[in-house]
């Protein structure tokens, strides 16, 4: 790396941290206002509702990183072509591409920072705020954020299990029907109205209700007061069907996909999007370090004003047309990998648009 490089990519640290404090600070003002909230009437104690928002701040941090990079190049470019350093880089025979190297490294340094945060950091760390706000703070929040409903999996090779409510403090449920099938046809089917999990798989169910479907077409049933069946899913399989995919890392979402697809019956491309956006989210950061660049390259001293404008334009556009193309994938209108890269590619056209101007003045 040469003495400019050098100097190029020093310059772009502060402003970057700068970006990451002063996004991050406007970012958690609304989650402050809801601790304090919490604090003011009573819901938790002061130690509870602070590890609540500490562990919540990865989850809002993970969304300024781009912004950070865009304003980071946009400031160092855009006081270098104000202050004529530029200008005198260029004169001396070096090429704007080349100036482009340590924006490049500060780029790929950031979104290999950003993908190993979003994927070591804010999974674990959406998972204790979660569980600290159903087990803590749900007294304040939603009344179905500690039961998850509609459950339906595939439990075995011919077992569909369906669940109307299951109640994760104590593994309890309301409303449980499995049915078996045989090769051709419905073998037999179980009911419960309530019951809960014993654990390894086997559940204590009341009010059972075993109905079997005979060959020669004849039906049969038995009812049960209480009675226990091994039916092959667990509560942490339940819930972890229900898991958001932001607290999955990449690892176990992409394992979660394949079981499920192993059994057949859920609809994995939603998560497939979820999976490629967290590979395509931190390339972007890479693309609006180039963006910031060739947007504070400009002759006109009012130019670093009007691109700091457009910037935060541009990154609110961004994360506008990563939940559209997101929500396109999972819906079947584009592939999973296209909904998750689509906003990338554009705007990697709207770099280069960007560097053929700047390269053209």
């Amino acid at each position: 790396m040469s003495l400019i490089d050098r100097y190029v990519f020093r310059q772009l640290g502060p402003p970057f941290m700068m970006g990451m404090v002063g996004s991050l600070t406007i970012l958690s003002f609304g989650q402050f206002m809801r601790a304090l909230k919490y604090l003011t009437e009573g819901k938790a104690d002061k130690a509870t509702v602070l590890k609540w928002f500490v562990f919540r701040v990865p989850e809002d941090m993970q969304y300024i990183f781009p912004a950070a990079a865009l304003m980071a190049t946009l400031f160092v470019f855009g006081r270098l072509s104000k202050e004529s350093e530029l200008a005198a880089m260029m004169a001396s025979g070096i090429s704007l591409g080349r100036l482009m190297a340590p924006v490049a490294a500060f780029g790929v340094a950031v979104s290999a920072a950003v993908f190993l945060f979003n994927d070591w950091v804010v999974p674990p760390a959406m998972r204790i705020s979660q569980r600290i706000w159903e087990q803590k703070l749900s007294a304040a929040g939603p009344p179905n954020s500690t039961y998850k409903e509609n459950i339906l999996v595939k439990s075995g090779p011919n077992q569909l299990l369906y669940v109307g409510r299951f109640f994760m403090r104590d593994d309890s449920f309301r409303d449980l029907v499995v049915r078996n099938y045989g090769p051709k046809s419905l073998e037999s089917m179980i009911s419960s109205t309530s019951g809960h999990c014993l654990g390894e798989g086997l559940w204590q169910l009341e009010g059972a209700v075993e109905t079997r479907f005979l060959a020669d077409g004849e039906v049969t049933w038995q009812r049960k007061s209480s009675a226990n069946y091994r039916l092959g899913e667990t509560p942490e399989s339940l819930k972890e069907k229900q898991s958001d995919a932001n607290e999955l890392t990449l690892a176990q979402l992409f394992r979660k996909i394949q079981k499920l697809e192993k059994r057949g019956l859920a609809n994995t491309r939603p998560l497939r999007v979820e999976m490629y956006l967290k590979t395509a989210f931190p390339f972007c950061v890479l693309i609006f370090a180039f963006i910031g660049a060739a947007m504070g390259i400009s002759p006109s001293r009012s130019g670093g004003f009007i691109g700091f404008g457009v910037s935060l334009i541009l990154t609110f556009l961004y994360y506008m047309m990563m939940s559209l193309s997101a929500s396109l994938g999972k819906t079947g209108a584009l592939s999973p990998l296209l909904g998750a890269w689509l906003q990338n590619l554009l705007f990697l056209g709207v770099c280069i648009v960007l560097f053929l101007r700047a390269q053209s003045r």
